[in-house]
């Protein structure tokens, strides 16, 4: 996957969790981890769009690798799917953000067609400093049993 060149890619996109989740993963709420993986990816936590700033927005019903979000956050206008699911959405300054954050607060499929598709299911990284090609998880993170994620 290569980084994409437009004049959003030197901006970093705002970091937005969608929903709620009260699953805890190592100790934290799904909230917490999401940010903190944000952070750790610089990444602009501020907690609302801005004009002319794409926003990076994340379903907190899932777990990702923070391989996925570095990915993501790459590629602006690009959405990482889980079956019909919309998982992390790198949407452009130019598009609304409205109806995958719908999507995702409604637990429901994205039929959006804007946006480049990622399967999390095929699509495989390059980790450069291994010097191998990887496919990162995406689970669902499940509230009565976090366990799978740890």
């Amino acid at each position: 996957m290569e980084k994409v060149s437009t004049p959003e890619a030197n901006v970093p996109p705002i970091f937005m969790p969608v929903g709620d989740n009260p699953a805890r993963v190592f100790g934290l709420d799904a909230d917490t981890r999401a940010r903190r993986l944000a952070v750790k990816a610089k990444l602009d936590c501020a907690g609302g769009a801005r004009p002319g700033q794409a926003v990076l927005l994340a379903d907190l019903d899932f777990a990702w690798d923070p391989a996925w979000l570095a990915a993501i956050a790459k590629r602006p206008g690009s959405v990482l799917m889980l079956g019909d699911r919309a998982v992390l959405a790198n949407v452009p300054a130019h598009q609304d953000s409205a109806p995958m954050v719908a999507a995702m607060e409604r637990k429901s499929a994205w039929t959006g067609t804007e946006l480049d598709r990622l399967d999390a299911e095929t699509t495989e990284l390059n980790n450069h400093e291994l010097r191998k090609r990887e496919r990162p998880f995406v689970l669902k993170l499940d509230a009565a049993d976090p366990e799978p994620v740890e």
